[in-house]
């Protein structure tokens, strides 16, 4: 019995191998008309007609159901380092104040702040105005600076804002820049820098230094402007979300504010109309812009001579520049050497492109900044 089943599988195996080689010489020959140099045979036309169809499978290489990857750019405002936070108490030398902070985990135990003519000093209680001869040998200070400082020890840097005046055991109020506002069914929240969300439509809304009236609206705030706010409680959320009861709005330094990607233009909350051949476009990493739509939409008049087709001119209030094709340098109207891009003026399907960078640094334009990842 024991040999029948030996033999019966030898004879299952033997079967097999000769199935097996049939097909095997089959396929093979279809990979020998490719990698080898010897011909197959051709079989006669009515065995061919008579053979089982081959069917190719295509494999995917990725996931069918991932999205698209999106073309990768970078616009240098969107990854500017946001203002440090530093808090100590104060010790007044002339123009200079030097800031001292005792606790051990201190990020800077000492470092001194510079004041230029922008730079805010406000009451931590209200708001209010305060010059830099209200503030008091010893008191202890909040303050919001720029990233770059000297190597020397302590530390030297310029003071963006400082919150002075601070009652003991005072909730301090946190001053950021606003990166996104998004209203959805009648409710405003903004992104600011720092990676908090405010959620707004409650919120009691002061005019900062700068604004001509007393009378703010949450249309004021826009990309580019500053919130000075008071808030009890932060959700540990991503991004983190608070609820002010007090926002101080202070004006944007910027003319304008834009939502810039391929295919995409808006200027201060307008979409911008274009055609196909004005959409903007990633050339390797930069993202590349239609002139002649990005001033329009900002007022500004463009100005292309038959006579110079390699040049294009841009005037408008406080802008006036001159692009030439090819040429990473901006002629402004300021009699100069002019303004050095990151890019040279593209041509396009005849339409003129700049990188995002230097459109919106030649129109003061701020760029709506990215939601934290």
């Amino acid at each position: 019995m024991k040999g029948k089943k030996i033999f019966s599988a030898v004879l299952s195996l033997s079967l097999a191998a000769v199935l097996c080689l049939s097909g095997c010489t089959s396929a093979a020959a279809d990979d020998n008309s490719v990698s080898s140099g010897v011909a197959p045979s051709v079989p006669p036309a009515e065995e061919a007609v008579s053979a089982p169809a081959q069917t190719t499978v295509d494999v995917p290489t990725s996931d069918p159901l991932a999205p698209p990857e999106e073309p990768v750019y970078t616009i240098a405002q969107q990854h500017q380092p946001d203002l440090v936070r530093v808090q100590g108490t104060v010790s007044l030398d002339g123009d200079r104040i030097l800031v001292t902070n005792s606790n051990e985990w201190a990020r800077y135990p000492e470092i001194v702040l510079g004041l230029e003519k922008d730079t805010l000093i406000l009451n931590a209680v209200d708001g209010s105005t305060m010059a830099a001869e209200d503030l008091r040998e010893g008191e202890y200070v909040y303050a919001y600076v720029g990233p770059e400082m000297t190597e020397s020890l302590p530390p030297i840097t310029t003071a963006a804002v400082i919150l002075a005046a601070i009652p003991a055991d005072y909730a301090v109020p946190a001053y950021s820049i606003v990166e996104q506002v998004n209203v959805w069914e009648g409710r405003t929240s903004v992104l600011m820098s720092d990676d908090v969300t405010y959620s707004l439509n409650d919120a009691e809304l002061l005019a900062g230094p700068g604004f001509d009236g007393n009378a703010v609206t949450l249309a004021d705030i826009t990309p580019g402007c500053s919130l000075l706010a008071w808030y009890d409680m932060l959700a540990e959320s991503f991004p983190a979300q608070a609820w002010p009861s007090k926002v101080m709005v202070i004006p944007s330094p910027y003319d304008a504010w834009a939502e810039l990607e391929p295919g995409r233009l808006a200027v201060n909350g307008t979409e911008v109309e274009l055609t196909a051949a004005e959409q903007p476009y990633v050339e390797g990493e930069t993202l590349m812009v239609p002139v002649r739509a990005f001033a329009e939409a900002l007022g500004c008049e463009v100005i292309w001579n038959a006579g110079r087709p390699e040049q294009i001119a841009v005037r408008g209030e406080g802008t006036e520049y001159l692009l030439t094709l090819g040429s990473d340098r901006a002629a402004t109207g300021d009699g100069g050497g002019g303004t050095a891009l990151t890019g040279a003026l593209t041509a396009r399907n005849g339409v003129s492109f700049l990188p995002a960078d230097d459109l919106l640094n030649l129109h003061n334009v701020r760029v709506e900044g990215l939601w934290p990842v």
